[in-house]
């Protein structure tokens, strides 16, 4: 009987991950994944994912690679092996997860003390990380644009 039990769990814990694979494919068509992960490696390409750090977008980068290597020409999930099914949904949930991080970190705070220009006075600012990263983008932007509009004077 304990064996039976042991047997049971064990057969019932491998199991798991297809149950889950077939709710998963049982919502969403081959060809809506498949546009999901083709569609995060545009933004990720023109780097339009928040929160994410190098190793974060290098990783989302393979797997949706990957998964949109799988998905190409499948118009159903029965045209897709069973272990094939399982690689897609093992890294859509991983991709979803990321970006889940992602997203927390990029809504969490920051806080720090700024002078105000031409005062002496501080004040304290609080920004998300994503904000932070956005003022960083448009500054650089209006810097390179300046530097294009006028190619070869000294910054003075």
């Amino acid at each position: 009987m304990r064996t039976f039990l042991i047997s049971l769990i064990f057969a019932s814990f491998l199991a798991a991950p297809a149950f889950a694979a077939n709710a998963l494919l049982s919502e969403s068509t081959p060809q809506e994944i498949l546009a999901f992960h083709s569609d995060l490696l545009n933004k990720l390409e023109a780097s339009k994912v928040d929160g994410l750090d190098g190793g974060d977008a290098a990783k989302l980068t393979h797997q949706s690679t990957i998964a949109t290597k799988l998905l190409g020409g499948v118009d159903d999930w029965a045209d897709l092996g069973q272990d094939n099914q399982l690689t897609v949904f093992n890294i859509h949930e991983s991709v979803r997860g990321l970006l889940a991080e992602a997203a927390e970190r990029g809504q969490e705070k920051v806080c720090k003390q700024e002078r105000l220009t031409g005062s002496n006075m501080s004040k304290l600012v609080c920004r998300t990380r994503a904000e932070i990263e956005r003022e960083k983008h448009i500054a650089r932007d209006g810097l390179r644009r300046m530097q294009e509009k006028h190619p070869g004077k000294p910054n003075r």
